[in-house]
């Protein structure tokens, strides 16, 4: 399970890495279109494009990567609780949350600096309550929400052990409650009710992925079972993925076209929650790749905390660059998107490597877990 749980690792990084470079894409067909077309910016002409569709599929295919990390994220904190006494449990949590929280620190003061230095400043608060809860920059919410899913762990774990029903079905009652509101919001705007609901339940609060977390967990501490359970629903999981995966893709654009709001790439919506499940449950249990494949997810899987710490802020760099010095390179997402992804993986493990290689090896989990 462990050679599993890592190549779906390496996996979901790398389509974090793609989803992102698709999303940096998004930015220059919409956000800076003025750069290459005589018009306003944000302009939504290209909506309904066969560039459009592409960018939508590449951002939904990898929609279930964060859950994914939760996923394996609850699966350790239920397996490292197996034979643990409560004592050695709130230690093991100690443990990891210091291992996520130093590299996030370093990472989230530079990318603090960076953004500073080029005008984006806050108040001193404000870095506070970034650092605590929508993260520094763009993908970084993940981790002070694993962080608190970790603390919130030995407190379920009685619940994942010996009542895993009534903990599913739980986490999937708050799931069900949280994507209404994230329909509503997109639907109902001006309603003040929808508004302090969406408000009181942002994106980045542990609620909105503790289903992800809570199945991990669970297959933690019931191997067999929850694998009989998926072998009894395979079928019907291989037949849901494409489907949701498409309909996810029509879901998010529907919304998009009516409001403007990017629904893309993270599984708040119903068929987006369905994919990423099936993604999850076929992966973990019946995935199977060939051993060149495989070696290459495994090396991605080791590497996971620092690519995902890296590559963002590579891609921004260079997106950024490109729109100064290169800008009718925006207007060309099959051009554009290559290259993001390609600094967007490439970077970040050209990084690790130096740092694994030289003296820095040292302080190596300091800097990138």
């Amino acid at each position: 399970m462990a050679k599993r749980l890592s190549l779906l690792m390496g996996f979901s990084i790398l389509m974090v890495v793609v989803g992102h470079a698709a999303g940096w894409g998004q930015v220059a067909m919409f956000n800076w279109t003025h750069k290459y077309l005589p018009v306003a910016s944000p302009n939504y002409d290209l909506i309904g494009t066969p560039a459009y569709y592409t960018l939508a599929f590449l951002r939904q295919a990898g929609s279930f990567a964060v859950a994914a990390f939760l996923f394996v994220g609850g699966f350790f904190s239920a397996f490292s609780a197996r034979t643990a006494d409560p004592k050695s449990l709130w230690k093991s949590v100690r443990n990891r949350v210091v291992a996520l929280l130093i590299p996030y620190t370093i990472w989230s003061v530079l990318v603090f600096i960076y953004q500073f230095i080029i005008g984006n400043r806050l108040a001193p608060l404000d870095y506070l309550w970034r650092f605590l809860t929508w993260g520094a920059t763009g993908p970084y919410y993940y981790i002070p929400l694993l962080i608190y899913l970790s603390i919130l762990a030995p407190l379920l774990i009685p619940l994942a052990k010996n009542r895993p029903r009534l903990l599913i079905t739980l986490a999937f009652g708050i799931q069900f409650i949280l994507i209404t509101i994230r329909y509503l919001k997109a639907y109902l705007p001006a309603s003040p009710t929808v508004d302090i609901l969406s408000r009181i339940t942002p994106s980045w609060l542990f609620l909105q992925w503790i289903v992800f977390f809570t199945l991990g967990m669970v297959k933690g501490f019931h191997l067999e079972e929850f694998k009989d359970w998926v072998n009894r629903h395979k079928k019907l999981l291989v037949v849901a993925l494409p489907i949701s995966l498409f309909l996810s893709v029509l879901d998010a654009d529907l919304i998009f076209r009516i409001t403007h709001i990017n629904m893309f790439a993270i599984p708040i919506l119903a068929t987006t929650l369905i994919y990423t499940l099936a993604v999850i449950l076929l992966f973990v249990n019946f995935a199977e790749i060939p051993p060149g494949i495989s070696r290459f997810f495994y090396e991605l899987g080791s590497r996971t905390y620092g690519i995902y710490l890296i590559h963002y802020t590579a891609m921004e760099i260079t997106a950024k660059l490109i729109y100064r010095y290169v800008p009718q390179l925006l207007a060309n997402i099959w051009l554009l998107v290559p290259i993001l992804f390609v600094v967007g993986l490439g970077i970040p493990l050209l990084l690790i490597e130096i740092i694994r290689r030289t003296p820095l090896r040292k302080v190596q989990r300091t800097l990138i877990g």
